[in-house]
This record gives C-alpha cells, sequence and structure tokens, in this order.
C-alpha cells in the first residue's frame, strides 16, 4: 500500500483511522483480494502436458491488457499466459522486467508439472458471459510443483473483455510451495516496464482465495465497424479512442468487431477503412466498464445488371451492347477499362450519385476474325466501393461458322432490338435452307406483349412439319425458337410438339395456355449435328390444330463444344 496520512488533536488516548489511498501502477490497475469464492473452471482441455511446455491458443474474442489488445495467448504449463509469444522458463521473477515473458498473465509463475490425458490433471478453457462482459478463463487443474508431484493444486485464470483479471486458488496454502513461496504472481505489461505484482516468492496464497486486477484509469471501447450497405462487418478497419499522445487504435477483425482499451474520460472515437466514409463520435469512456460503440459506415457500392456479357456475331460485323451500372450505396466516380482490340466501353469515367444510374454502351467489332473464334475479355469497373473497388464483368464474343435466323411467315428482311439481322422466310430447297410442307402465313397489327420485336412476333409460319438447314458444319449448335397466338386461339385448342435433330425439345406445347395470346413466348436449346443436316421438326396432335412459329434462329456455337479452342 501507499503511505496515508490524517490529522489528529491527541490530549490522551485518541483513535485515529488512516485511510490509506489504492495502490496502483503506473497504467492504473488495482488490486483486491477476497476469500470465499468459486474458483472458475474450464470445459475443453488443452493438448498441453508435461514440464516447461506451451500451447498457442486463438482468443475467442479480443483481450485488452495495458492499453493493447490481443487476439492470440501462449498458455505456458508454468502457470503463465502470455500474449506475446511462447516462454517456456521454469525460474520465475520479480515484476516488472524487461526479460520475457511480457505482455503477460502470472496467476502462479512457478516451475509446474501438468499430468498427461486421463490422469486428472490438465489445463483447461472457457468462455461465459455474454458480449461485451464475457470472460474467457483459463484452469490449470491438478498441477504440482516439479519437486513435489505428489502434491496437487488448482488455479486458474479469468480475463474479461472491460479488462479485469481474476485469479482464483483452490488446495493451496501453507508456508511452502503451495503457498506461493517460490511462485510470482501479478500482471505485467508488453515491454515489461509496468507491472502490478501482487507476490514474490512469498507464501500469500491461500486455499480459497481470490486476487481481482481491475483498471482505475482506463475502460473499453468496445463494438464493430458494418457496412452500411450490406450490415456486414468491416475487417482492417481502424478504430481510434482519443487525440494526441494519449490516442489509442485497433484494427476490426474479420466480423468488423474490435475493442479498444482506453484511458477514461469524454473520448473522441474515429473509425475509418479504406474507401469508406469516415465516422466520429464523441463517449464517456468509465473505467473499469465497457462503452459499446457500433458505426455503419457508407460506402459506394456499384453494380452491373448482368454478371457477364456475351455477344455472337458473324465475322466482320458491328454490335453494340449497353451494360447497366447501378450505385445505391456512397456517390462515388466510377472508371471502365477493357484490354481487347475488338471491345471499346464507352464512356470510360463518370459519376454514380446514391441511387444513380449509367448506361455503358460496349462496342463489339469482328471485323478480321475467323469464324469459329471465341474470344474473351475482362471489363473492369473501378470505384470507391468498400466491398468490391474493382468490378470485374466478362465479355465473351463468338464468332459462329454458321447461322440462319428466319423471320417466319415474313417476306422481308428484319433487324431486332439487339441490331441482329433476320432474313424473310423461305421454302426449303436442296442445299439450303426453309420450311417444309403444306403451310399458311399468320399476321396480325396488334401489338405483342413481351417483346420489343413487334415486326417480327406479329408475323408466324402455320402448317409446315419441318424447318431443315442442309450443309450446316458438324457441331454445337443453339436453336432459338419465337411463339406468339396471332388470333384469339384459346388454350387445348393448339398442341404441337418440336424436335429438335430427332430429339423432342418442347411436348405438349400450347402456346395459349403457356403464354396466353398476342404474347410473346421464346426458348432456346443446344443440340449437336453430326451430318452436316439440322433438323427443326413440328408434330401436330390430332385434332389440336396446326403448329405455328414466328421467329427461328440457329446458331454455330463453337464456345460450347467440348474441349472448344478459346483465343484472347
Amino acid at each position: 500500500m501507499s503511505p496515508g496520512t490524517a490529522r489528529a488533536t491527541v490530549a490522551g488516548d485518541t483513535a485515529v483511522e488512516v485511510a490509506l489511498p489504492e495502490r496502483t501502477d503506473t497504467y492504473g490497475y488495482a488490486c483486491a483480494a477476497s476469500t470465499g469464492t468459486d474458483q472458475p473452471t474450464g470445459d475443453r482441455q488443452l493438448a498441453l502436458t508435461g514440464d516447461n511446455t506451451t500451447e498457442r491458443v486463438d482468443l475467442p474474442f479480443p483481450l485488452p491488457l495495458y492499453g493493447k489488445t490481443y487476439g492470440q495467448a501462449w498458455i505456458g504449463t508454468n502457470g503463465t499466459v502470455s500474449f506475446g509469444g511462447a516462454h517456456t522458463g521454469d525460474i520465475n521473477g520479480d515484476l516488472p522486467s524487461t526479460a520475457t515473458p511480457n505482455a503477460a498473465l502470472y496467476p502462479f509463475w512457478d516451475d509446474l508439472v501438468v499430468g498427461a490425458a486421463g490422469s486428472g490433471s490438465g489445463v483447461f478453457t472457457a468462455v461465459r458471459g455474454t458480449a461485451p462482459h464475457r470472460q474467457f478463463t483459463i484452469e490449470w487443474r491438478n498441477v504440482s510443483h516439479w519437486s513435489a508431484q505428489a502434491d496437487k493444486f488448482s488455479f486458474s485464470a479469468a480475463v474479461g473483455e472491460d479488462g479485469t483479471v481474476t485469479y482464483s486458488y483452490r488446495g493451496t496454502g501453507g508456508t511452502g510451495i503451495k503457498g506461493g513461496s517460490t511462485a510470482t504472481v501479478g500482471v505485467e505489461n508488453a515491454t515489461g516496464t509496468d507491472a502490478f505484482a501482487y507476490s514474490f516468492n512469498t507464501p500469500v496464497i491461500g486455499d480459497g482465495l481470490t486476487v481481482s486486477f481491475r483498471t482505475t484509469k482506463s475502460g473499453v471501447v468496445t463494438g464493430r465497424v458494418l457496412d452500411a450497405n450490406d450490415g456486414n462487418g468491416v475487417a482492417g478497419a481502424t478504430v481510434t479512442v482519443g487525440t494526441g499522445d494519449t490516442a489509442v487504435s485497433a484494427t476490426t477483425a474479420p466480423d468488423g468487431g474490435y475493442v479498444v482499451q482506453s484511458p477514461s474520460g469524454t473520448r473522441a472515437v474515429s473509425l475509418t477503412a479504406p474507401a469508406y466514409e469516415a465516422v466520429t463520435a464523441t463517449v464517456d469512456v468509465k473505467a473499469a466498464d465497457v462503452t459499446p460503440v457500433t458505426r455503419s459506415l457508407r460506402t459506394g457500392r456499384v453494380t452491373a445488371a448482368k454478371p457477364a456479357v456475351e455477344v455472337v456475331l458473324p465475322a466482320d460485323q458491328k454490335r453494340t451492347r449497353t451494360l447497366d451500372l447501378t450505385n445505391p450505396g456512397l456517390g462515388t466516380d466510377f472508371a471502365v477499362a477493357e484490354d481487347a482490340p475488338w471491345l471499346t466501353a464507352t464512356p470510360s469515367a463518370g459519376t454514380l450519385p446514391t441511387g444513380g444510374r449509367a448506361a455503358v454502351s460496349l462496342a463489339v467489332d469482328s471485323a478480321g476474325l475467323a469464324a469459329g473464334t471465341v474470344l474473351t475479355a475482362d471489363l473492369k469497373i473501378t470505384s470507391v466501393s468498400g466491398r468490391s473497388p474493382v468490378l470485374t464483368v466478362p465479355v465473351k464474343v463468338v464468332v459462329p461458322r454458321y447461322q440462319a435466323a428466319l423471320d417466319t411467315g415474313s417476306d422481308y428482311a428484319s433487324t431486332d432490338a439487339l441490331g441482329d439481322g433476320w432474313s424473310p422466310d423461305r421454302k426449303y430447297t436442296a442445299g439450303s435452307y426453309g420450311y417444309q410442307g403444306s403451310s399458311a402465313v399468320r399476321s396480325t397489327g396488334r401489338t405483342i406483349a413481351g417483346t420489343d420485336d413487334q415486326r417480327m412476333f406479329r408475323n408466324a409460319r402455320e402448317g409446315m412439319y419441318e424447318y431443315r438447314f442442309d450443309n450446316v458444319p458438324n457441331g454445337t449448335y443453339t436453336v432459338e425458337l419465337g411463339f406468339a397466338e396471332l388470333s384469339s386461339t384459346k388454350p387445348d385448342r393448339r398442341v404441337f410438339d418440336v424436335l429438335v435433330e430427332g430429339r423432342e425439345v418442347l411436348p405438349s406445347l400450347d402456346i395459349s395456355l403457356e403464354a396466353g395470346t398476342y404474347t410473346a413466348l421464346t426458348r432456346s436449346y443446344t443440340v449437336t449435328v453430326t451430318d452436316g443436316v439440322l433438323n427443326v421438326r413440328f408434330v401436330t396432335h390430332s385434332g389440336f390444330g396446326k403448329p405455328l412459329v414466328n421467329t427461328l434462329r440457329v446458331t454455330d456455337r463453337p464456345d460450347q463444344a467440348p474441349q472448344a479452342g478459346r483465343a484472347r
């Protein structure tokens, strides 16, 4: 204890009460001893056994000690817990000392032995309480001094999120080794320059004793740093409590959690992370207490409407596709870059405010590319976005060896909303392509729902039994079919099957039942051609009307063939 004084007037026998101030170390740890409390025990046994060994453990939550926060600890058989590294020395010392270990707890530092597994001896850990008032307990159970291994005793250290440290003892006492005559009890900082030594080689450790250390000049600020967009933790954020020379900082864990042990009083809290908007707060840090501070940081969240862009483009042609970018997060600038001579993105940069939208035009040019080529490139969209500062959108262009697109039922060429060309319908001739069988044209002037290509879906071929495509290179093809009922045909009035290359792909198609009337219905299938001919057959159900189709496109897909080659 530190000395104390009191004033008294003496005119005879006089009783004077002198209040001694609480002893603290430089940092402000104070100590109190009591008896009669139960020793906390562990429920998970470590592999730690023998003499002069340590085991590293990942702490279940960050633990503060002398203004620093730790995520790992090295627990030793010799009654020590070091947060600074392994220590196996069996000769104890007085505190503080720059000799190892440092940043350590010393519930009973002596030359001890932990029995083998199954002997009833061991080192156990446990977690108790709820955040932010959890405790991590380490229990040395039925251990002994190396010189008297039949004489067992137990002790534990419980470390709290609030910076408190409590030692408890069972089976100790007397004037010898079990009382602490050759042991060190205390806590120490990371540099070995400050410590609170409860005892050193002094037999004061009685059975049932509890020794508690608490902070008198500092408290703990704890919480999480969250992403305001998704509510999840931000790893690697910096939390600083205080300013100037008394500022203390910590880095957040993967879940965004942090613990900072800070001097008490009114303190500024700063929460920052790369690509996030910083947040500040003012809190009242109470000594030996926990102050929760959880904040959400705003950041951009640039997203693309499509995860990838694919363009099927015959040789020596050009197409344009649009990629929409949105940003529900904090407003941010963005930049777009591509690394392929056949791909150009416009604009190359811009600004996306909160809730904003930007359309990026992707121009693709297949000039000079050989039929059967598959090209890929990555479109990189850079922004100030905490989760995805670089958004990558793959772009693929496929140059088919063969493509035939028919606006069935039409006698003129069309261009669809994507800029792809469609040929007028035609009757089959050997060596070419077209429809077979007695058929007729259906048409309407009404609006067709579900499509941007009104002209193409207002005409249809009805009654054919097949479309045949001759002299197609063998390989993998997509077959795209478009349907629309162009009259008030009711369900169950037109039912037919569609077979591609002899395989039934659309059994019992009832357009009106599936989509309604005057509404576009599209389907796409992948098939393999091995005989140079691609057949799309329509089989009507007896008494259920005639088959009908509005658009039909067959396209060679070298990118989908087994072991297809790739180029960049």
